[in-house]
């Protein structure tokens, strides 16, 4: 016999009163390190914009100061949402939680896992830091990627992940 009973609000776990685990403090540098990459490179264009488009002298000032001002709040963005980010896994899910502007709570259910794989960029390999992908059968807009993960502690999740998935398979 179907039944569907109704669940009080009040019943329901609370997301966000989970105890996340921190991503490694020195992913904030590698977070503010890529905001500087990506300026250092707008400005190089930006630069050469200025020098073959001869734009008049009073606006370099105004152009400078507003492009030192946006990567000021751009930093400021990358280290304040750093203390926002972390990770949960609980019994039947992984919970992903960051935004200190923005807050946003990710949730997936293993059962909803294809596969996880384990990545290392250039500057995260100067730190043995790695980033976990974890791949959802609702396509690219469901995957979830935590970065700022030591290397082992990223294989090993990636391990638990494959094994859980694996063991719930096989029920």
């Amino acid at each position: 016999m179907f039944s569907n009973t109704s669940i009080s609000p009040e019943d329901l776990p609370s997301v966000e009163f989970l105890e996340y685990q921190p991503l490694h403090p020195e992913y904030r540098q590698i977070m503010i390190l890529r905001v500087l990459v990506f300026n250092a490179v707008l400005l190089v264009g930006l630069i050469l914009y200025v020098a073959f488009n001869g734009v008049a002298l009073h606006w370099i000032g105004v152009i400078g100061i507003s492009f030192l001002l946006l990567v000021g709040v751009q930093i400021l963005i990358a280290y304040r949402n750093f203390a926002y980010k972390g990770y949960a896994i609980r019994e039947h899910d992984l919970v992903y939680t960051s935004g200190w502007l923005f807050r946003k709570w990710t949730a997936i259910s293993f059962n909803r896992i294809q596969h996880s794989e384990v990545s290392q960029g250039l500057i995260e390999r100067m730190f043995d830091l790695s980033t976990l992908e974890v791949f959802t059968a609702g396509g690219s807009s469901s995957d979830l990627k935590i970065g700022g993960l030591p290397d082992k502690t990223a294989h090993q999740l990636r391990d638990f992940i494959t094994k859980k998935i694996a063991r719930d398979e096989e029920e």
